[in-house]
């Protein structure tokens, strides 16, 4: 990507090993970014924001830290999974401790959409939505949200 003032930059995300040396060496890029996923604060605040700007959904404040921290040991879990296969493999998995493997930002969003799906069709189906269409999300969907997917990786 060119900048205005005609340098190029390199916008690239966790994975950098995995890019092509020939596309990120000396003279090709004036400048590189990293940017990696959101830290906890900062993942929190997405999420909060999305339950926010949805005026159908009513979601208890509590229940924003649960919900991230579910999503993060899963996503810790799966990096352990993967770092183990590399390792049976022959490859060099490098050991990261679970502050340094965190949700992106699309995962949150992911993560929104889902619980919200979740808990609208269980409200649908025990015949409580109310008027509004209020869509309210419990401790007790993101147990259930999380058990299933827990289940489907198994």
């Amino acid at each position: 990507m060119r900048t205005e003032s005609g340098r190029r930059q390199a916008k690239y995300f966790s994975w950098r090993p995995q890019l092509d040396e020939a596309v990120i060496r000396k003279g090709r890029i004036d400048e590189h970014i990293f940017m990696g996923n959101p830290r906890k604060e900062h993942g929190m605040h997405i999420l909060r924001r999305k339950f926010e700007q949805d005026a159908k959904v009513n979601i208890g404040d509590f229940l924003i830290p649960l919900l991230y921290e579910k999503l993060h040991n899963m996503k810790y879990k799966e990096y352990l999974r993967k770092a183990e296969f590399w390792e049976k493999n022959g490859q060099q998995a490098q050991r990261l401790g679970p502050e340094d493997v965190r949700p992106s930002g699309s995962e949150l969003v992911m993560l929104y959409k889902d619980i919200k799906a979740e808990a609208f069709f269980a409200q649908m189906k025990e015949g409580v939505l109310d008027g509004n269409c209020c869509i309210r999300i419990s401790e007790e969907t993101a147990e259930t949200y999380f058990q299933k997917i827990q289940e489907s990786r198994e």
